[in-house]
């Protein structure tokens, strides 16, 4: 399951959903730690970022501190409904993507059998 599309489904659902983080900035932290990670990046001037952002989505990740301190209980609140909801976009989105990944191995195979004829002739 991919976390961007959890995040499309409850960007979907944000007025049924109590974040202790906007959406979109848990979208756009998310986006920023892929190119971060994903392009090696390691200059020192960007070490103290990583840090930054998981101090920010600490009560995303394990809810709000109250009085009695941290509780994960605390966190994400939305009605049974609306999970229900965000459960079958995340499906959807997943299974579209399932399809559309089925399509290009099938336009592969398809394109290799005809390669495959043409050097066969």
């Amino acid at each position: 399951m991919k976390l961007s599309n959890i995040i499309q489904a409850l960007k979907e659902n944000k007025d049924q959903v109590e974040l202790p983080v906007p959406i979109q900035n848990i979208n756009r932290l998310y986006k920023w730690a892929n190119e971060f990670i994903h392009s090696g990046t390691r200059e020192a001037i960007l070490s103290w970022m990583p840090k930054i952002a998981l101090d920010y989505l600490k009560p995303f990740a394990i809810g709000i501190k109250s009085s009695s301190g941290w509780n994960a209980l605390n966190g994400i609140r939305f009605s049974c409904a609306t999970l229900e909801s965000i459960r079958e976009k995340v499906i959807e989105l997943e299974n579209s993507e399932v399809d559309s990944q089925k399509w290009v191995l099938e336009l592969e195979d398809s394109i290799e059998a005809e390669i495959i004829e043409e050097l066969t002739k």
